[in-house]
């Protein structure tokens, strides 16, 4: 049987190593950091970097799409949300008709891309389709594939759109509809924090 003594050697022996692990690591995260400063420090220096700014005077309100910053031309950013399905015929069209309501820009443009084997999901987005800014994607494999080879099929589309019209999205966004909005779960509704 070990004595008092010795038990706290062997806790002050397994104190000091961890402490050293402890600073070891430490000490190899600040390196890192004073790395990516240093580089940070270097690209502003040499004009390699910079930081994008809004508009001075620039605030959300609802007539902000009208004074954002404008592209080539004078011409507004096209923007294009990218929105892969399979097997979700019951919120799909909820989602599609809040992103359209949500964003009224005529520059956008919202891919839904659904799979040629899932009638039901397809005939939910098609009852969205009175709106011109939709595109709907029939992907050319069967489903279930990944959301990634969905998301492909859609850039593709979204491509092919670019090179017909010869108009560049200066924009993309990736938004997923697999899970309706629960209120009970993990989502509480927020007051308003202004009035």
């Amino acid at each position: 049987m070990m004595s008092l003594s010795t038990v706290w050697l062997w806790l002050a022996m397994l104190q000091r190593e961890l402490l050293l692990f402890a600073a070891t690591c430490l000490a190899v995260g600040a390196c890192q950091e004073r790395r990516m400063d240093g580089l940070w420090a270097w690209l502003r220096i040499t004009g390699r970097a910079c930081t994008l700014h809004l508009a001075s005077g620039f605030a959300a309100t609802p007539d902000w799409p009208a004074r954002v910053d404008r592209g080539a031309g004078g011409q507004p950013g096209a923007a294009a949300v990218l929105v892969p399905v399979w097997s979700e015929a019951p919120g799909v069209a909820a989602v599609i008709e809040h992103c359209l309501a949500a964003w009224p820009n005529a520059d956008l443009r919202l891919y839904v891309g659904c799979h040629r084997n899932d009638p039901a999901t397809l005939a939910a987005v098609m009852r969205c389709a009175t709106d011109p800014r939709l595109r709907i994607v029939v992907h050319d494999r069967d489903g279930p594939t990944t959301k990634a080879d969905c998301l492909n099929r859609l850039y593709l589309a979204l491509q092919a759109d670019e090179a017909r019209s010869g108009r560049i999205v200066r924009s993309v966004i990736v938004h997923d509809a697999s899970k309706p909005r629960d209120d009970e779960y993990g989502q509480p509704p927020l007051p308003a924090l202004w009035a």
